[in-house]
C-alpha cells in the first residue's frame, strides 16, 4: 500500500507515551507534505507489525516554498524511498515540520499511526492500494503493545491490508 498526503493536508496530533492525547501539545494542520518509506525489519516475523514497508520520514509545511526549504535543510535530508508503501502502522518515524515561527522542527517518534482514506489505484492494469493520509498520530510509546491507548488504531491500520487484499 502506498501513502500520500490527502487533498485536505495532514493534521499532526501528539500523544503521550501511554497513548493519550498530549494536553501540552496542540495539534497542527499542514496543507502540504512529503513522505518517504523504509523497510520494516519486523514484518514476516512473529511480531508481524505493519506492512513490508513503513513510513520513514514525514515532511510537513504550511506552503510549498516552506516544504522546499524544509526538504533542502542539510540537517533534514530525506534518505527513504518514495512513494512509501505503508499500512499506516509505522515505528521509528522521523517527523519534520515547519512551526508557527517558520523554524524547522524534527523528532523521531516510536510509533506513528497514519489515518485517512484508502483507495485502489490502477497502475498499468494492476490495482495498487493507496492511503490518502489526513491525520498522523505520533507517540513515544509503543502502540504495537496492548494497553497503549493507540494500540487499537495501530492494529486497525495494520489489519486493513489483510481485508483490502481480499
Amino acid at each position: 500500500m502506498g501513502g500520500a498526503v490527502s487533498t485536505k493536508g495532514i493534521k499532526l496530533e501528539f500523544y503521550d507515551a501511554s497513548g493519550k492525547l498530549d494536553a501540552n501539545k496542540r495539534a497542527l494542520q499542514f496543507p502540504v507534505g512529503f513522505l518517504t518509506g523504509q523497510y520494516n525489519p519486523t514484518h514476516g516475523t512473529a511480531n508481524q507489525i505493519g506492512s513490508d514497508d513503513w513510513l520513514k520520514e514525514v515532511y510537513l509545511a504550511p506552503d510549498n516554498v516552506s516544504l522546499y526549504q524544509l526538504l533542502r535543510d542539510p540537517a533534514l535530508q530525506a534518505t527513504g524511498f518514495h512513494p512509501p508503501l505503508t499500512s499506516g502502522a509505522s515505528q521509528q518515524v522521523i517527523v519534520n515540520y515547519v512551526d508557527e515561527n517558520h523554524q524547522h522542527q524534527s523528532a523521531v517518534w516510536t510509533s506513528v499511526v497514519a489515518l485517512g482514506t484508502d483507495v485502489k489505484v490502477d497502475i498499468n492494469g494492476t490495482d495498487e492500494k493507496l492511503r490518502l493520509i489526513d491525520k498522523l498520530l505520533v507517540t513515544q510509546g509503543d502502540a504495537s503493545k496492548p494497553g497503549n491507548g493507540l494500540h487499537g488504531p495501530f492494529i486497525a491500520a495494520k489489519e486493513f491490508l489483510v481485508k483490502f487484499n481480499r
